[in-house]
């Protein structure tokens, strides 16, 4: 079993309790897991990364069955990576840089639990199989034909790279392409690329899911076959780059397809490629945003990436913008809890984590919390729905969009 790979990180755990506890007060960090603060009965033992190393152990000895209850409280986890983070094996790694790695692996163990619960019947949640069977039947995971994915493309030209050829292919994702809330982002990014005269084209009705979804929640047989396929398809288009709005796509694309295929093009989030334009002067600022904003890091750009910068300095680089950090920040920072599966899940408490992310952004005095994926955003408009608080979402894509092209 997948599992087994996993057993030395799996013993290494020290049981120490940093990923239960803040040993960072010093630095405004308080708050670890957000199953353990948000979840009414998140203090036993099982809802954390400790307990969830003691049943990986428990797994591989056999000590004790596959339950229901167990999958529950394996299921019931974002994985965001702060456990990772804030694990004593790293304080070498993160404190003191005695070394240039990391030396363990809990989501990935996490993961790992989740495809063993699926092969012997226990997963994924009732809510997120539904999603698993959409991707199967529709190429996403959101119940919608295939032939819809295109509904936001309406009224633009945009080259299609299964006709012709182009130097990036925009890989727009199942999120941003089918929630009405949120698609409006897509043609924003467009106008962007078509300002600055990259060479781009979508793949349309072709475009499948990248398959994060199966992933994170364990269906990791369908995961390899879509990879599979995505990674044929991609390979053949003959780009130089592959560009995402999505944090889930950037890192399941440029972290997981490698383990399964090997990839003939580079994988960039579009704020990477917004930077790189801002520096060459091909995108020209006309519209001042007087306004104060914060920036969100997704899990899936951050910690699970290392992928900070670019969207802070697209952000910095907009006139009038008076960028803001919440703390903790960067790789310290609270998850929104739209990943990892939680919110299809454990819908009440992802909005829970939301909110008291909103709650820091509001301390900062900021008018806009931004960030770059399309799972935040929704996590965060729920969020938003569920308080008062004077303080609005945007993409990065649209705040460059409003002082680029003033829309």
């Amino acid at each position: 079993m997948e599992l087994e790979k996993w057993r030395k990180e799996i013993y290494g755990c020290q049981r120490c309790g940093w990923c239960k506890a803040s040993t960072y007060l010093d630095q405004g960090i308080e708050k670890i897991c957000p199953v353990r603060e948000y979840y009414s009965d998140g203090f036993w033992e099982h809802f954390f990364s400790r307990g969830k190393m003691a049943i990986a152990r428990g797994v591989l000895e056999n000590r004790f069955p596959l339950t229901d209850d167990l999958a529950e409280a394996i299921y019931m986890c974002s994985t965001c990576g702060n456990c990772e983070v804030h694990c004593s094996r790293n304080y070498a790694y993160y404190t003191l840089k005695f070394i240039d790695h990391k030396n363990n692996r809990n989501v990935e163990i996490i993961e790992a639990l989740r495809a063993l619960l699926v092969e012997k019947g226990y997963g994924p949640m009732k809510n997120q199989l539904l999603l698993t069977q959409s991707v199967e039947v529709n190429g996403n995971p959101w119940q919608q034909p295939k032939t819809t994915r295109t509904r936001w493309t309406r009224k633009l030209k945009i080259k299609d790279l299964n006709k012709e050829k182009a130097r990036y292919l925009y890989f727009v994702g199942c999120t941003f392409a089918y929630d009405n809330n949120i698609n409006f982002v897509p043609p924003k990014a467009v106008g962007l690329l078509n300002a600055a005269n990259v060479d781009f084209g979508i793949l349309g009705t072709q475009e499948k899911c990248c398959g994060s979804i199966l992933k994170r929640t364990g269906s990791k047989k369908l995961f390899v076959k879509l990879a599979k396929e995505n990674i044929e398809q991609l390979n053949s288009l003959g780009i130089e780059a592959l560009i995402t709005n999505c944090a889930g796509c950037y890192k399941t694309i440029r972290n997981d397809y490698p383990e399964v295929g090997k990839l003939n093009f580079k994988v960039m989030h579009v704020t990477e490629l917004y930077e790189q334009l801002i520096q060459e002067g091909k995108l020209k600022f006309k519209k001042e945003i007087a306004k104060r904003v914060t920036y969100h890091d997704p899990c899936h750009l951050g910690k699970h990436s290392d992928f900070y910068d670019p969207p802070r300095n697209v952000l910095k680089s907009i006139p009038g913008i008076d960028l803001v950090e919440m703390y903790p920040t960067r790789e310290h920072g609270f998850c929104c809890g739209g990943g990892g599966g939680l919110a299809s899940g454990f819908r009440d408490l992802a909005t829970k984590v939301g909110v008291a992310k909103l709650k820091k952004a509001l301390e900062t005095g900021a008018d806009i919390l931004s960030s770059a994926c399309p799972f935040c955003y929704q996590n965060f408009l729920v969020a938003l729905g569920n308080m008062e608080a004077k303080i609005t979402f945007k993409d990065v894509t649209e705040l460059l969009a409003d002082s680029v092209i003033g829309s």
